[in-house]
């Protein structure tokens, strides 16, 4: 089973949880890694309350799923619309504009993750990867990943991140950089 960063931790705890709920069922598509399934729930979900950041979030994860990064980033968007504060519209609005290609916009919306929720390890690990492909942010990179290491000491997330700038170090060592 697959399971994806940036979605495993919900905080749409409130919202609707049965097991019949299109948000659920999306969810649950996602971590199986059956995206095409899981945009149609997440759909659903959407349908029946437009206002649902977390069908928004779901949609914009199957998305990804589907590297379909610009209807990835209309629903990520639609998301950080609703709920302009929380991070985790932010980070699926980083994710989709990298998706995309646009590297500096991606650490800019990853950047307002961390000042949304300071102490979420994982807009900071999203940061630290966003930064890590930016020569001249590699030490930015590196301390982005030490706060979520910080923060989370016990999750292999922010140590993954911690070996990804230095894969991007190694990299710019190899090339003379």
């Amino acid at each position: 089973m697959r399971t994806t960063p940036w979605i495993t931790e919900d905080p749409f705890a409130a919202e609707d949880r049965s097991e019949t709920s299109p948000a659920q069922r999306a969810q649950t598509l996602c971590e199986l890694g059956r995206f095409a399934a899981a945009v149609t729930a997440a759909g659903q979900a959407i349908s029946a309350d437009p206002r649902s950041v977390r069908g928004w979030c779901l949609m914009a994860e199957a998305q990804l799923g589907q590297d379909n990064g610009t209807a990835a980033l209309q629903a990520a968007r639609a998301a950080s619309s609703l709920r302009p504060d929380d991070e985790m519209p932010h980070r699926l609005v980083s994710l989709a504009l990298e998706a995309l290609g646009r590297d500096e916009e991606a650490a800019q919306a990853a950047a307002r993750a961390t000042d949304c929720t300071p102490d979420s390890w994982r807009a900071h690990a999203r940061l630290a990867d966003c930064l890590a492909g930016v020569p001249s942010r590699l030490a930015d990179a590196l301390e982005a990943a030490e706060r979520a290491r910080d923060l989370e000491p016990h999750e292999a997330g922010p140590y993954l991140a911690i070996g990804r700038v230095a894969l991007h170090h190694r990299h710019l060592v190899e090339i003379g950089r």
